[in-house]
C-alpha cells in the first residue's frame, strides 16, 4: 500500500537531487534512501526496546545524563531578557 507524504526541501536541494532520479521521482529516490537506511540499523523493535530498557536500568548512566541536562540549564533564569 502506497501512503502519500508531502515534504518541503529548498529549491537548491531539490535541484540537486533532480539530476539523481534518472527515470524515477525524487519520492522514488527518497523511499530507497530510507530503506536502506532502515536496514543499516539490523535491530529490530524488540532489541531495541530491550537496549532503552537495560539503559534506563542503569542508574548510574542515568544519574550522568540528568545532571548533563541539567547543567545546560544553568543560568538559563537568570539571563536578561
Amino acid at each position: 500500500m502506497l501512503r502519500e507524504m508531502t515534504i518541503t526541501v529548498d529549491e537548491a536541494l531539490y535541484n540537486s537531487l533532480q539530476p539523481m532520479v534518472e527515470q524515477r521521482t525524487i519520492g522514488d529516490l527518497l523511499a530507497d534512501f530510507l530503506r536502506t537506511q532502515k536496514s543499516k540499523t539490523g535491530y529490530t523493535q524488540a532489541e531495541l526496546e530491550a537496549g532503552y530498557r537495560a539503559m534506563a536500568a542503569d542508574v548510574e548512566y542515568e544519574r550522568q545524563a540528568a545532571e548533563w541536562c541539567n547543567g545546560l540549564m544553568g543560568g538559563v533564569d537568570d539571563e536578561t531578557r
